[in-house]
Protein backbone atom coordinates (compact mmCIF):
# COMPACT_ATOMS: atom_id res chain seq x y z
CA UNK A 1 0.00 0.00 0.00
CA UNK A 2 1.38 3.42 -0.96
CA UNK A 3 1.21 6.31 1.44
CA UNK A 4 -0.61 9.54 0.65
CA UNK A 5 2.61 11.31 -0.35
CA UNK A 6 3.38 8.58 -2.90
CA UNK A 7 -0.06 8.95 -4.44
CA UNK A 8 0.38 12.75 -4.55
CA UNK A 9 3.77 12.45 -6.24
CA UNK A 10 2.29 10.23 -8.92
CA UNK A 11 -0.77 12.45 -9.41
CA UNK A 12 1.28 15.63 -9.63
CA UNK A 13 3.83 14.06 -11.94
CA UNK A 14 1.03 13.11 -14.31
CA UNK A 15 -0.43 16.60 -14.06
CA UNK A 16 2.95 18.12 -14.85
CA UNK A 17 3.38 15.81 -17.85
CA UNK A 18 -0.03 16.86 -19.17
CA UNK A 19 0.68 20.60 -18.90
CA UNK A 20 2.01 22.76 -21.68
CA UNK A 21 5.67 23.63 -20.98
CA UNK A 22 4.85 27.35 -20.96
CA UNK A 23 2.01 27.03 -18.43
CA UNK A 24 3.25 28.09 -14.98
CA UNK A 25 2.21 25.99 -12.01
CA UNK A 26 2.93 26.70 -8.36
CA UNK A 27 1.71 24.33 -5.67
CA UNK A 28 0.34 25.54 -2.35
CA UNK A 29 0.84 23.23 0.61
CA UNK A 30 0.84 23.11 4.39
CA UNK A 31 2.61 19.79 4.96
CA UNK A 32 6.12 18.48 4.49
CA UNK A 33 4.90 15.46 2.46
CA UNK A 34 3.05 17.93 0.21
CA UNK A 35 6.24 19.91 -0.28
CA UNK A 36 8.08 16.70 -1.13
CA UNK A 37 5.42 15.77 -3.67
CA UNK A 38 5.59 19.21 -5.28
CA UNK A 39 9.38 18.96 -5.54
CA UNK A 40 9.18 15.45 -6.99
CA UNK A 41 6.85 16.81 -9.66
CA UNK A 42 9.27 19.67 -10.41
CA UNK A 43 7.03 22.43 -9.04
CA UNK A 44 7.67 25.54 -6.99
CA UNK A 45 5.82 25.53 -3.68
CA UNK A 46 4.27 28.17 -1.45
CA UNK A 47 3.83 26.87 2.08
CA UNK A 48 1.33 27.87 4.77
CA UNK A 49 2.20 27.56 8.45
CA UNK A 50 -0.98 25.71 9.41
CA UNK A 51 0.81 22.39 10.12
CA UNK A 52 4.45 23.30 10.78
CA UNK A 53 6.39 26.33 12.02
CA UNK A 54 7.82 28.63 9.40
CA UNK A 55 11.39 27.67 10.32
CA UNK A 56 10.72 23.99 9.56
CA UNK A 57 9.12 24.83 6.21
CA UNK A 58 11.94 27.16 5.20
CA UNK A 59 14.54 24.59 6.26
CA UNK A 60 12.74 21.95 4.18
CA UNK A 61 13.13 24.16 1.09
CA UNK A 62 9.83 25.99 0.66
CA UNK A 63 10.01 28.76 -1.94
CA UNK A 64 7.92 31.06 0.26
CA UNK A 65 6.32 30.61 3.67
CA UNK A 66 3.19 32.51 4.66
CA UNK A 67 0.92 32.35 7.69
CA UNK A 68 -2.11 32.71 5.36
CA UNK A 69 -3.01 33.77 1.86
CA UNK A 70 -4.62 36.94 3.24
CA UNK A 71 -2.79 40.03 2.06
CA UNK A 72 -0.98 38.23 -0.74
CA UNK A 73 -1.55 38.65 -4.45
CA UNK A 74 -1.65 35.78 -6.99
CA UNK A 75 1.13 37.62 -8.83
CA UNK A 76 3.44 36.69 -5.96
CA UNK A 77 2.89 33.03 -6.80
CA UNK A 78 3.49 33.63 -10.49
CA UNK A 79 6.75 35.38 -9.61
CA UNK A 80 7.99 32.06 -8.20
CA UNK A 81 7.90 30.57 -11.68
CA UNK A 82 10.52 33.06 -12.87
CA UNK A 83 12.99 32.13 -10.12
Amino acid sequence: MRDRAGVEVERRSRLKADQEPSLPFVDQEDSLPGLGAARAAGMRCAMLTTSHPSSALAEAGADVVWTSFAGHDPAELLALVDR
